[in-house]
């Protein structure tokens, strides 16, 4: 499984998300928005879609780098309210959003570290 985890949903989960982070960071370039955030938007997903995929990292650093760039998302959709407000609340979205794909990776590390099959869809309570 380890050699294949670029076809896992998680995997394709986070791409899209930091394909969307990129994309949002161009478009903040070409509207003008504060340097710091587009290229800490174009940082942060290339470095989910680099590390997150690959068989070589393990999945706890994709999980601690999701946890930052949900910090990061947070202090910059805080900032983004303050010069606009639909740019500062997309960016907000975000942030729950991989927040969310967060929790998800900690619950799949720590299924695999104690040997829970979450992939067993016959299970019988």
């Amino acid at each position: 499984m380890q050699g294949k985890r670029f076809l896992s949903p998680f995997c394709i989960a986070v791409a899209i998300f930091a394909v969307v982070l990129i994309g949002l960071g161009a478009y903040l370039i070409t509207i003008g928005f504060p340097t710091f955030i587009n290229v800490g938007l174009i940082v942060a997903g290339v470095l989910l879609l680099v590390l997150c995929c690959s068989r070589f990292v393990p999945r706890i650093v994709c999980c601690i780098l999701l946890v930052l760039v949900t910090l990061f998302l947070v202090v910059v959709g805080i900032i983004g309210i303050l010069i606009s407000l639909v740019i500062g609340i997309i960016i907000l979205v975000l942030a729950v959003i991989a927040l969310i794909l967060a929790a998800i990776c900690f619950a799949i590390s720590a299924a695999r570290r104690f040997d829970i099959d979450i992939h067993d869809v016959n299970y019988q309570a």
